[in-house]
């Protein structure tokens, strides 16, 4: 399960609007693992090629959790997140409230 800031953190990761496809999502994963790919920097530049393509790995894999199986487009707005995981908004909630009362 994930929260609202990671699958919006994902999201702009991967440079998705607020509401993608699933075609749109791998395209935009298949296009960033081309550009990023270690195998493609200098040596000097590979450190950063490897950490961003952790990065584009980590949001491809919660996008596609995050949404089933049909062609149909996503909505990645806290509200849909939310619908999507009501259980995890609640705890976000919950933790924000109880860290601003610490």
């Amino acid at each position: 399960m994930a929260l609202f800031f990671e699958i919006d953190e994902a999201r702009k990761v991967l440079g998705l609007e607020e509401a993608a496809s699933k075609t749109e999502i791998a395209t935009a994963f298949q296009q960033m693992s081309l550009r990023f790919h270690p195998d493609k920097h200098k040596p000097e530049d590979k450190p950063e090629a490897e950490r961003r393509m952790k990065d584009i790995n980590w949001a491809y894999g919660l996008l596609q959790e995050y949404c089933s199986h049909s062609d149909c487009k996503y909505l990645f707005t806290e509200r849909a997140v939310e619908q999507a995981y009501p259980r995890d908004a609640y705890n976000w909630r919950w933790a924000t409230f109880m860290a601003d009362n610490i």
